[in-house]
């Protein structure tokens, strides 16, 4: 039992129980590769022994670690696993899982540099790093969030005031004479359309627009979309270009989104959060060339730079536009007779002011491998996807959905003779993913129900492909 008087340990009980916790996490990144990605623990155990009444008396700390290790850890997705090709997840490193480690027990709050100088100071080198990795202005105004869906939201944010013309902030939606409109494609993210419900704009502010076969938005539409807009006088103000969609992976033609903003005097946001490192991936590098004609661009390290979460991240051209979107005053944090330096404060370019120390794990992971070492491991990702693509297209009993741009592949299990393709697919995707041999998930492509396979993973190799190829077989044909 803990002594009820004091929460503090001896320095005894925090070696033996830090040495515990190290012989853990080694066990775990050694098995990354063998244990099986869905959980194959027992459920029931964590409900009948850890769902208890409030404790009223503390347990020893080795109990309390022992449950961690044995009962919780078991029954969590394998996420480092070479086949986890589900949604957009990235296996941590090594040295990014230390660092988050570190950075959780100094436990600094990094709302301003005053609360935290070495975080803040890190956090701006490491935000610096990130612009050059994507070809994005030093000047620009980075925060770190914690992910995609809040970088997205603030983004948004910042683009309405912007281009609102009023001090929304103070005033309101109601001062703003016309309705506001967004842009962007199909293969939107759903965090687009949240953002604008968040707002109090509504989801139905968000217009939809249609894609070319290559899945990119269609410019036309778009251009003719805003006229309309322009003729009910409406607000048209900001378009969202996909940097890879979650969907397919697609790549929007970002440059000539960015001159179509820049026509209209439309805020032009890049939603990179899945797809925006691959610019350090020499195969597809050209195509994020134009990123830094966008006014604001969403990025998520713990999504392909193989950073633990959470840490995403949003960068802005104009910092004056972030500032006047978030910046506050509050008799409790109004920081006195400080320099430009050590006055600055994140609570004023983001939606947060309790903020923990994200940026150590990215600064960790870009400091020991270096952006080349980054971004081949994500090319390697693009070729094995396009190698599974390559499989499913030399084979007689699979089909391509999509074409394969960054490391997505949307496809289907497609034998002669099945009229029900969508339930078919439905059914092996569940049983594949309780396996525990391959995780993949879905989506909807022209209609047709997609396995979709996400590889994000520098443990994946093309052996992984053929594996996952066999195990849809092997499911497939025990459904009959």
């Amino acid at each position: 039992m803990s002594d009820a008087t004091s929460l503090e340990l001896t320095a005894e009980k925090r070696a033996e129980l830090s040495n515990q916790t190290l012989q853990f996490i080694l066990k775990y990144f050694d098995a990354a590769s063998t244990t099986p990605i869905y959980p194959q623990g027992d459920i029931s155990l964590i409900q009948n022994r850890l769902n208890v009444s409030l404790p009223v008396n503390g347990a020893d700390a080795a109990e309390v670690l022992s449950d961690c290790f044995d009962l919780i850890a078991p029954n969590c997705r394998n996420n480092s696993h070479p086949r986890m090709f589900g949604y957009v997840v990235s296996p941590p490193t090594f040295i990014g899982a230390m660092a988050d480690a570190i950075a959780s027990t100094v436990n600094q709050n990094v709302t301003s540099w005053r609360s935290g100088p070495g975080p803040t100071e890190i956090e701006h080198i490491t935000l610096n790093w990130i612009k050059d990795m994507i070809g994005y202005p030093r000047e620009a105004m980075g925060v770190l969030l914690s992910g995609g869906s809040m970088a997205n939201f603030a983004a948004i944010s910042t683009a309405l005031r912007a281009k609102s013309g009023v001090d929304i902030n103070r005033d309101g939606l109601r001062a703003i004479a016309k309705e506001p409109v967004i842009y962007a494609s199909e293969m939107v993210h759903m965090s687009i359309a949240k953002a604008a419900e968040m707002l109090g704009l509504g989801r139905n502010s968000v217009r939809i627009i249609a894609t070319k076969p290559d899945f990119t938005i269609d410019l036309d539409a778009l251009n003719a979309v805003i006229q309309g807009d322009l003729t009910a006088n409406k607000l048209p103000f900001c378009v969202v270009a996909n940097a890879g969609d979650v969907n397919t992976g697609t790549v929007d033609p970002i440059g000539k989104v960015a001159d179509i903003c820049a026509k209209y005097g439309l805020w032009c946001h890049v939603d990179g959060a899945y797809g925006g490192f691959a610019a350090l991936a020499p195969g597809v590098k050209s195509l994020f060339e134009s990123l830094s004609k966008a006014d604001s661009v969403s990025l998520d390290p713990h999504k392909w730079l193989f950073v633990p979460l959470d840490a995403g991240c949003l960068l802005v051209k104009n910092p004056a536009a972030l500032h006047a979107a978030f910046s506050h005053d509050a008799a409790y944090i109004k920081v006195l007779g400080a320099d430009a330096l050590t006055s600055f404060a994140f609570w004023d370019y983001g939606p947060e002011l309790s903020r923990r120390f994200r940026a150590l794990k990215i600064w960790a992971t870009i400091r020991q491998y270096g952006a080349t070492a980054l971004g081949q491991a994500i090319n390697e990702n693009i070729r094995l996807a396009k190698r599974l693509a390559d499989l499913v297209e030399q084979s007689d009993d699979f089909e391509l959905l999509a074409p394969v741009v960054l490391s997505i592949a949307c496809f289907r299990y497609a034998p002669k003779g099945v009229d029900d393709l969508d339930r078919l697919n439905s059914e092996i995707m569940v049983k594949v993913q309780k396996g525990g041999e391959a995780y993949i998930s879905n989506t909807t492509i022209r209609g047709k129900f997609a396995l979709r396979a996400c590889i994000t993973n520098y443990r994946t190799t093309e052996k992984d492909m053929q594996i996952l190829l066999d195990a849809i077989r092997d499911v497939a044909a025990r459904i009959g």
